[in-house]
């Protein structure tokens, strides 16, 4: 795909389609261009500017830009504050996640509060935070990050449970993990697999035999491939009689 400046659409919904459209490195010079004319057709003061944004991000982070998409964030407003929100932050968040620049997510992440009421994190920010925090063993951090979400009485949404979990577990705390795990009040197949797999990962082979027949008995669904991967482990390791 490829869109001359002479050949874009004059209509800001015709350009966040394009936009939406841009999912590719190739797509890079023609996603440039309509970044020129929507910054032509949209103040920063124009209702759409704040969703524009949003989607020229996204748009980026698709294309491999990652940079580009942070200038994008940088210059969401004249006075680099009011037109930045959180779903621009998460946006950008998790792109440098998902692309294993988990240092480079964390700064941002520590870079959301000090800009005002409209960056604070919220419950799609703290897992990917925790999630950056697990890649790259930052335990002290994610303790930190853990009694935030804590405070904000948010720390049993599944999402950042699961998070915790595989933070805890990666960075050797496995009963801080079955705490979590523990304290959830509704848990699906995806929380008794992380607690099954950070078991094993540590090497408690027991205790992820335990977990695994709690929740064959209790769960009363069929175990998935992330239980098997998380449980086989466990059973070439463990005693005879914890798989009784």
């Amino acid at each position: 795909m490829h869109a001359s400046r002479s050949h874009l659409p004059t209509s800001g919904e015709s350009l966040l389609r394009l936009l939406a459209a841009c999912r590719a490195p190739a797509h890079l010079p023609s996603l440039r261009a309509a970044h020129a004319r929507l910054l032509v057709l949209l103040h920063p003061s124009h209702p759409s500017a704040a969703h524009a944004n949003v989607k020229l991000i996204q748009a980026y982070a698709a294309c491999s830009a990652l940079p580009l998409a942070h200038t994008v964030l940088e210059s969401s407003s004249p006075d680099g504050r009011s037109r930045t929100t959180t779903v621009c932050f998460n946006v950008l968040i998790r792109a440098l996640t998902a692309s294993s620049l988990h240092r480079d997510a964390l700064v941002l992440f520590a870079s959301m509060r000090p800009r005002g009421p409209a960056c604070f994190p919220d419950h799609y920010t703290y897992p990917l935070a925790l999630k950056s925090c697990s890649a790259s063993k930052d335990l002290l951090l994610g303790l930190q990050i853990h009694s935030a979400v804590a405070k904000l009485r948010l720390d049993r949404n599944v999402y950042v449970a699961h998070s915790a979990i595989s933070m805890y577990s990666r960075c050797g705390r496995p009963e801080d993990a079955y705490r979590v795990f523990d304290g959830m009040p509704h848990r699906d197949v995806v929380s008794w697999n992380a607690m099954i797999a950070g078991f094993a990962r540590v090497g408690l082979f027991d205790r992820a035999i335990e977990v695994f027949k709690q929740f064959v008995v209790l769960q009363g669904s069929m175990p998935d491939a992330g239980t098997m991967a998380g449980i086989l482990p466990a059973m070439g390791n463990a005693k005879p009689d914890d798989i009784r």
